[in-house]
């Protein structure tokens, strides 16, 4: 018994010091986010508009997905019942057949009174063969006035049903058609937004300008990652991402459009992941297991979301349009973790995928399938 009870002990302490570390890393990750915003220029009232606008689009969207759910939910449910109020009817329709016809048998036999049933000009077999059957229908017609009864009740539970279904249905169906006209509105006001951020930084020196500015914004994010999330026990017992390279697939269908190193556009920046094409709204998914570490728009990279892998190792994806995962969830292969978008400025759908070993960039090609 004491044994059981200490393992209960060091159960519950175990679970307390994950659950304390998960608050430290959701205080890490907070306060690393207001510092950065913090050191972000004010004055660029264009940047500060795009954000709020892309995170408005990012809950809108998740909305959208979720009354979209709710009414496929609905749509069957109204199927099933339209199905069942058929099914009754035709229950119904039988019954009143069956107790009609037993009715005209029953009028039948009763002609000239019931005395006739026993003493009319019949042999005795049948006399008593048709008082036999006199009873029986007595009998069944008592069950089929129970049985319609009962299908009657059925039916008008499933007419209520129906309505309350078809009200909801309604209902979401006008919710949906506003909150896409909503984000309509957004995505017109985002495009006006990158149109104007594009034509700022027209010339080749400003663009060079902020891409160095968005790469030292994403190295001082991770960097202080680094130093703030801590160490947390894994949910599962899993190989260590470095031994994992052949199972790795790409964490979005498409081929992409750049290698690792490459030159960027003027100047001497180059490529430190992949920018991988693909429909707007495509399910993004975890390239390993490991524990999401941050989640939010980051100026230059949009809607980021960064996953530990352990010893170092961590999985970078941005540009999304919606982020399906928060700071300490953990992730498995193949979860859906974000959905392609053209977040933080981009002109097209498209997923920035990176990996990085101590935060330094890694050639993606090496462990994903190009």
């Amino acid at each position: 018994m004491l044994g059981i009870a200490l393992s209960e002990m060091v159960l519950a302490d175990d679970e307390q010091a994950t659950a304390d570390q998960l608050e430290q890393l959701k205080s890490e990750i907070k306060k690393i986010q207001q510092r950065m915003q913090a050191q972000e220029d004010q004055r660029d009232a264009l940047q500060v508009s795009l954000r709020e606008t892309e995170l408005d689009i990012n809950r809108l969207d998740k909305q959208l997905a979720r009354v979209a759910k709710s009414i496929d939910a609905e749509t069957s449910k109204l199927e099933r019942l339209e199905s069942e109020r058929i099914q009754l009817e035709d229950e119904v329709t039988a019954e009143k057949e069956a107790l009609n016809s037993d009715l005209r048998n029953l009028w039948s036999l009763q002609q000239g009174g019931g005395l006739r049933i026993l003493f009319g000009d019949q042999e005795p077999q049948r006399v008593a063969r048709n008082l036999a059957y006199y009873e029986l229908l007595l009998d069944s017609r008592g069950e089929q006035i129970a049985r319609l009864r009962g299908l009657a009740e059925k039916l008008a539970a499933n007419a209520s049903a129906i309505r309350v279904t078809r009200d909801a249905l309604d209902s979401d169906r006008r919710q949906l058609a506003s909150q896409r006209d909503r984000s309509q509105a957004l995505r017109k006001k985002r495009e006006q937004t990158v149109a104007e951020i594009e034509r700022q930084i027209g010339r080749d020196g400003d663009r060079m300008a902020k891409l160095e500015g968005d790469r030292k914004r994403l190295t001082n994010l991770l960097s202080q990652l680094k130093s703030a999330v801590p160490v947390m026990k894994a949910p599962g017992d899993y190989p260590p991402f470095v031994k994992s390279r052949s199972a790795i697939k790409r964490p979005v269908d498409g081929k992409p459009r750049n290698r690792f190193g490459e030159q960027r556009n003027a100047g001497n920046m180059r490529w430190r992941g992949w920018i991988i094409p693909a429909r707007g709204g495509a399910d993004v998914k975890a390239i390993y297991f490991g524990r999401v570490v941050y989640a939010d728009w980051l100026r230059g990279h949009g809607l980021l979301l960064i996953i530990d892998h352990g010893d170092g190792w961590l999985s970078l994806y941005g540009q999304n349009r919606t982020l399906q995962k928060q700071v300490g969830d953990w992730v498995s292969p193949d979860d859906t973790i974000a959905t392609v978008g053209a977040s933080g400025g981009a002109i097209f759908p498209a997923l920035y995928f990176e990996i990085r070993k101590d935060g330094d960039p890694v050639d993606p090609g090496k462990w994903v399938p190009g």
